[in-house]
């Protein structure tokens, strides 16, 4: 087994600093995309819709972002329910 720390390489060129660059621009692009998705996943839960409602096609990453963003709000309205319920109890209010 190997425990050897692996080396991270840095761009020698400008052009090779350039081209890094160019590729996290289109991955923030991509994730602007995938973060609207994730969005319309937690509006969709937020006016009741079933998580079976998923508009995109299973499998894809579109899938899985409006899955994540539909539960990710389902976790959220559990946790503040809960809360609420525990404040009543306790007479937090």
């Amino acid at each position: 087994m190997d425990r050897r720390k692996q080396i991270v390489s840095k761009p020698n060129t400008v052009r090779e600093a350039i081209r890094a660059l160019l590729k996290k621009e289109e991955a923030k692009t991509a994730n602007k995309v995938l973060l609207g998705i994730y969005q319309k996943g937690w509006a969709a839960n937020q006016k009741g819709q079933y998580r079976s409602v998923n508009p995109y096609p299973n499998g894809t990453p579109y899938w899985e972002e409006w899955n994540r963003g539909w539960t990710e709000c389902s976790k959220i309205v559990k946790r503040r329910a809960s809360d609420a319920l525990e404040g009543q109890l306790t007479g937090g209010g």
